[in-house]
Order: structure tokens, then C-alpha cells, then sequence
């Protein structure tokens, strides 16, 4: 599944230029949440992975990247009830995110048309 259902989002967002812009929003601040995210998972603090995470499936959800969201939804769901899974599931989170960031820095520069 690919990372990220462009047009949808294109459509969703109202457009290339609000898609864009929101796709470099999304790159601006996502290091900053994971950073977070990972803070939380060090320190097997369960609330706050549930919390974090929930919000940044939601910042997904705007991009239509699906497998980033359900990467996310699963952490969230382990983080409240099985806290040894945490770790595995963030790596996952992570690898999702990284292959939606390869997408997202190829749309801003022009190499994948939209």
C-alpha cells in the first residue's frame, strides 16, 4: 500500500496549493511529534503514548496516509493495553512516517506530479 493516497488528499484539503501547504506543515513539525512520542515511549509512560499518538493519527488522517494512520491507531490501542508492544509498535509508526516523509519531500519539489 502506498503511503500516502495523494489525490484524496488533494481532493480533501481543497486543492494542490492547500495540499502542499499542509504537506509542509505536516514535514515542519512531524520530527518535533515523533521526538515527543519517543519521550513518552521511553519513559513507558502509557497515558501519554494513548494521547500523543491519538493526535498525531489525526494530523495523518488530514494527508489520507493511511498506513501512517493505522500505524498510529495500533500503537494507540497497545499503548492502553499492552504496554510490552509499545516499543514494536512506534518502530512501526516510525518506518510509515519515514516512507510518507519520502513522498511529501518529492511532492514539495516538484518530482511527483500532482
Amino acid at each position: 500500500m502506498e503511503p500516502i493516497d495523494i489525490d484524496k488528499a488533494v481532493e480533501y484539503l481543497g486543492g494542490k496549493g492547500a495540499f502542499l501547504a499542509t504537506a509542509g506543515s505536516f514535514l515542519a513539525e512531524c520530527d518535533g511529534m515523533l521526538e515527543c512520542l519517543n519521550s513518552a515511549v521511553e519513559s513507558a509512560d502509557a497515558d501519554a503514548v494513548g494521547e500523543k499518538a491519538h493526535c498525531f493519527k489525526g494530523g495523518l488522517a488530514f494527508l489520507h496516509a493511511a498506513p501512517s494512520v493505522e500505524a498510529a491507531r495500533h500503537l494507540q490501542d497497545v499503548a492502553n493495553k499492552k504496554p510490552s508492544e509499545v516499543p514494536t509498535a512506534f518502530a512501526l509508526l516510525v518506518k510509515e512516517v519515514d516512507r510518507l516523509k519520502r513522498v511529501l519531500e518529492r511532492c514539495l519539489s516538484g518530482e511527483n506530479s500532482l
